[in-house]
């Protein structure tokens, strides 16, 4: 550390101005907790449907809608295909999803 840095953290020091340090991590906040219930068809969901499923926003949806043009869904798993969407992300939202059949997805509070 230069000395003028030095002089200014002990001025700051000495009139009480330094900043404090939390000695315990902030209370927890309660959040509401959205539960999914049904499921997609990915082959059919809308936009909108498909932003229903958690961490799938705009982008993602668009693009797994302009690839099910060209590639309509035979597994879940195919999703992987679509970029920005992992392994991780499938086995996640395995649950609520479906290649046939009506969209049933809907949250619950």
């Amino acid at each position: 550390m230069s000395g003028a840095r030095l002089l200014l953290l002990a001025g700051l020091l000495s009139t009480g101005n330094a900043l404090a340090i939390p000695t315990a991590a902030p209370a927890a906040t309660a959040r509401s907790r959205t539960v999914m219930r049904g499921q997609l068809n990915l082959n059919d969901a809308d936009q909108a449907a498909l932003e229903q499923l958690p961490g799938i926003g705009e982008t993602k949806a668009l693009r797994i809608i302009e690839y099910r043009r060209n590639h309509p869904f035979r597994r879940i798993e195919e999703l992987t295909k679509v970029k920005g969407i992992g392994r991780k992300t499938v086995a996640r939202l395995k649950p609520y999803l479906a290649i046939a059949g009506p969209t049933t997805l809907h949250a619950e509070q």
